[in-house]
């Protein structure tokens, strides 16, 4: 079965990359920088979850500048006229 894990700081981000198939960046790290620097170089797919206060335009640009090739972009609760937008 595969594990989607929460990485919540550079401390432990070499552990929970050892042994979840899926890293989360969760929305309270959306803008740790360094822990996203991180998760550019893992050499596992990142999920990152998108803030409520977030919009759409930053929750996808540090999906381009950190992780574009192995991101997975987790939009629940995205309201539908915003992607209208888009």
């Amino acid at each position: 079965m595969p594990v989607v894990t929460e990485v919540m700081d550079l401390e432990t981000f070499d552990l929970v990359e050892e042994y979840a198939d899926v890293i989360q960046i969760g929305t309270r790290n959306m803008q740790n920088f360094s822990l996203l620097r991180r998760a550019g170089h893992a050499n596992k797919p990142v999920m990152l979850k998108r803030g409520m206060a977030a919009t759409i335009d930053e929750w996808l640009m540090v999906e381009v500048h950190h992780a574009p090739e192995k991101a997975l972009s987790d939009g629940s609760g995205i309201n539908q006229e915003l992607l209208k937008d888009l």
